[in-house]
This record gives structure tokens, C-alpha cells and sequence, in this order.
């Protein structure tokens, strides 16, 4: 009986950790996608000093949760991450507006899997 409780207390914390640990990604991953969303909509109407603005909030959120993310996430999807913010953040500065859209459409793709590809998922774990 004590085993079976001890087995049940620990099955409860990994499923708690879990739903916690995934609600964590999917809401930081929200806030970036939140705010690419603004840079690609400022970029689309060729508003590049507000583009750029909104690059730099993002560049700043995502060194704020860089300690939560390099935890969980793989360093070279951070990586990938910051150097498209990066070139991002350098065409918008020379109001290059394809390089910029290209841009934004890469960066709006890496942030929306990353709930998919990092949760705690019976196919992520196995």
C-alpha cells in the first residue's frame, strides 16, 4: 500500500510538472508570436522605424527568458531564433522590404513550433 502511494504521489508530480512545463513554453511562445505578428504587420505597411521597434521589445523578451528557454529548448533553435531577430532587426534598419518579409515569415515559423516540438508530449519524450 505505501508503495502504491509513493508510486501515485510521483505519477501526480509528473503530470503536474508536465502541464505546468507546458503551459510555460506555450505562453512565452504566445508572446513572441504576439509580437512577430506586430513586426510583420509593421513591415507589410513598409513601417520600418516601428518594425524596429518591435524587433528590439522581442530581441529583449527573449533575452529576458533566455535562462527558461535554454532549459527546455535546444540551443540551436535559440540560436536560429535570435540570428533571424538578428537579420531581422538589420533589414528593417536599411528598409529592405522583401529581405524583411522573408524574415518575419521565418521568424513567425520557428516561434510557432515551438510548442509543438518542445512540449511534454508522449511523442516528444519517446
Amino acid at each position: 500500500m505505501k508503495t502504491f502511494l509513493i508510486a501515485m504521489v510521483i505519477a501526480a508530480v509528473l503530470i503536474g510538472g508536465g502541464a505546468a512545463f507546458n503551459f510555460g513554453i506555450e505562453g512565452i511562445s504566445e508572446q513572441m508570436s504576439v509580437s512577430c505578428g506586430r513586426i510583420t504587420e509593421c513591415v507589410e505597411a513598409r513601417d520600418f522605424a516601428s518594425a524596429q521597434e518591435h524587433t528590439q521589445e522581442l530581441a529583449e523578451y527573449i533575452e529576458e527568458k533566455k535562462i527558461i528557454l535554454a532549459s527546455v529548448i535546444e540551443h540551436k533553435t535559440i540560436d536560429d531564433i535570435e540570428l533571424c531577430l538578428s537579420e531581422l532587426a538589420g533589414y528593417t534598419e536599411s528598409e529592405m522590404f522583401s529581405d524583411s518579409l522573408v524574415r518575419c515569415r521565418k521568424l513567425e515559423h520557428l516561434i510557432r513550433h515551438l510548442p509543438a516540438n518542445y512540449s511534454v508530449t508522449p511523442q516528444n519524450i519517446l
